[in-house]
């Protein structure tokens, strides 16, 4: 949930129901934030987003900058591929599909091993060859994505 809470499409809902306050800030009142609809998804996606979620509090914590944005970056576009399937995999865009398994980080690992698995996890995905990157690169080719971005902007 929080992961659609923090996404662009959460953002747009959000603020198409809600009103904005002094300097152009969103409340996330209850009222608007129920109106949300939650796509359900599977167990194995359910991993991907928990994995990348751990990586992201951890490289946070440890102010490990460019991972935990793309990491973001990354959960962004998965929540566009939940609401938007058929458009993100229309154009080519799908991420899911190239993301493979992510190996999980937990509380019984000590620091440096959780961040040489976050690394690693990172320096694969961030790859310019891999389709993971490429595709979260040129995901504003999708229309409904591009739509998304531009009215965020304003």
């Amino acid at each position: 949930m929080l992961s659609i809470l923090n996404s662009s499409v959460g953002d747009y809902y959000i603020r198409s129901l809600g009103v904005s306050r002094s300097g152009g800030y969103f409340e996330y009142k209850p009222m608007f934030v129920e109106k949300l609809p939650v796509p359900i998804i599977d167990n194995d996606r359910k991993k991907h987003f928990d994995n990348m979620i751990n990586y992201i509090l951890f490289t946070k914590e440890k102010e490990q900058k460019l991972q935990s944005a793309y990491f973001e970056q990354l959960i962004d576009g998965l929540v566009y591929e939940l609401y938007f399937p058929e458009e993100i995999r229309a154009a080519g865009k799908d991420i899911l599909t190239h993301l493979g398994d992510l190996t999980p980080i937990n509380d019984s690992m000590s620091e440096e091993d959780k961040l040489a698995v976050i690394q690693q996890e990172f320096e694969r995905l961030y790859d310019p060859r891999h389709s993971v990157r490429n595709h979260l690169e040129t995901l504003d080719s999708v229309n409904v994505v591009r739509t998304i971005r531009e009215a965020l902007k304003r």
